[in-house]
């Protein structure tokens, strides 16, 4: 369905935006059993700062989790990570020594 939108949108040249937004719903079908995580949420909760979508989406890539930005919401991504996952790769990031406890 999100491919024969593409071209759609390709075909009757719609707006910018309408083909960045089908290009990240067909980024990010894959992952639609897994549940967003949104990056300033979860660093408030830590007081961390948040790092970039494209810093934390390639660390967790690199550590074989597949991650994706999410369509609706900026701030948010998609990942095979737990939110620890995500929180210690948010610290590996940002230089922050992880606390036991």
């Amino acid at each position: 369905f999100v491919q024969e939108a593409y071209k759609k949108v390709s075909e009757y040249k719609l707006h910018k935006k309408s083909s960045r937004l089908i290009q990240l719903m067909s980024q990010e079908a894959p992952l639609t059993e897994a549940p967003y995580i949104d990056i300033h949420a979860i660093c408030d909760s830590y007081r961390l700062t948040p790092p970039s979508n494209a810093e934390l989406i390639a660390v967790l890539t690199e550590q074989g989790l597949e991650t994706t930005r999410t369509h609706f919401r900026p701030t948010a991504l998609r990942t095979e990570a737990s939110p620890c996952e995500v929180v210690r790769a948010i610290h590996k990031i940002k230089g922050v020594a992880i606390q036991n406890g």
